[in-house]
């Protein structure tokens, strides 16, 4: 794939997964995945079904920190891809997106809690961390005259955490999706311009009684369309937090649609006693749209699918 000289927008929609592309883009600047220069860490994918190009990565070992080495440039990026509208425009909600549903201190959180239930022993004892750490910080090889010092000393492991162990890893890592967090925003989606954000009428009286969940929003500026949205999470009195099990995250979507400003969601696509949030965004006259609502959550109850009713206690905006 030739990248040289400016190309249309024609040329990038033919020939490069833009959805894939976004979503990448958005998790290298989440994590700090800025070792993608000079030509390393990813491959390029040409998917033959759909005949386009995207973007792999791969050894990303040197993230979740702001001072890893490395400027982020990979080809797209250097080619301008995301510099010019309309991608950058496109880009930018994209992050936007991945800001409100998956990038946060709660669902990122959890996410972190369920890969580190895999590799480590949350009841005591050893497990796979151990063997890394004892690989790194003790192998003899690693204080040899063959290994440059400084860079794995006996010790240094875990010499970032105050507390010196995984569990104090674990919470470096969510201080800093917090701390990125804040920095996306006020750094690449500063000057993004979005729609005003909706909210949705919560008037705490949600019915699932019959076929339809009905809901709607709030009296605001006239929109030409809204979208809609229904994910099911797993809540921290879930078992499946801390065990060995996928978790559902908000970044799934379980159910979408487009429309106007009021929506009626099938309930036979809620299952009883499951935690779920509706958000919805608009699009403006102007033809921009806006970032997602606020969640209105709720935790279903009853033994019969499409026969829940909402629990009055869970249900609420968040």
């Amino acid at each position: 794939m030739n990248l040289r000289g400016r190309k249309p927008p024609d040329w990038w929609r033919a020939n490069v997964d833009l959805t894939r592309y976004y979503g990448y883009r958005a998790i290298v600047e989440c994590v700090h995945h800025y070792d993608i220069g000079q030509g390393k860490n990813y491959f390029f994918y040409h998917n033959l079904k759909a005949q386009r190009w995207q973007v792999i990565p791969w050894d990303v070992d040197l993230t979740w920190a702001d001072h890893m080495y490395g400027n982020g440039a990979e080809p797209f990026y250097q080619a301008g891809l995301l510099q010019t509208d309309p991608f950058k425009a496109e880009y930018l909600r994209r992050l936007a997106e991945i800001r409100d549903l998956l990038f946060n201190p709660e669902q990122t959180g959890a996410l972190i809690n369920e890969y580190a239930a895999i590799i480590s022993n949350l009841k005591g004892g050893l497990g796979m961390v151990d063997a890394d750490r004892a690989k790194w910080d003790y192998h003899p090889i690693m204080s040899s005259e063959f290994v440059e010092k400084g860079k794995a000393d006996p010790g240094r492991y875990y010499e970032s955490a105050p507390t010196r162990n995984f569990a104090g890893m674990l919470k470096l890592m969510k201080q800093y999706v917090e701390k990125r967090g804040q920095w996306i925003d006020r750094t690449l989606l500063a000057d993004a311009v979005f729609a005003a954000t909706p909210q949705i009428v919560n008037d705490r009286k949600l019915d699932l009684t019959g076929p339809m969940l009905k809901l709607q929003l709030a009296a605001v500026k006239p929109v030409s369309k809204a979208r809609w949205r229904v994910a099911e999470i797993t809540t921290a009195s879930d078992t499946a937090v801390g065990a060995r099990q996928a978790g559902k995250y908000e970044i799934n979507a379980l159910w979408e649609t487009e429309g106007g400003p009021a929506v009626e969601i099938p309930a036979g696509k809620l299952d009883a006693e499951h935690t779920y949030r509706v958000r919805a965004c608009v699009q403006d006259a102007q033809n921009r749209w806006s970032r997602w609502s606020a969640p209105v959550e709720f935790t279903t109850s009853g033994a019969q699918r499409g026969k829940s009713k909402i629990s009055p206690e869970s249900s609420g905006a968040r």
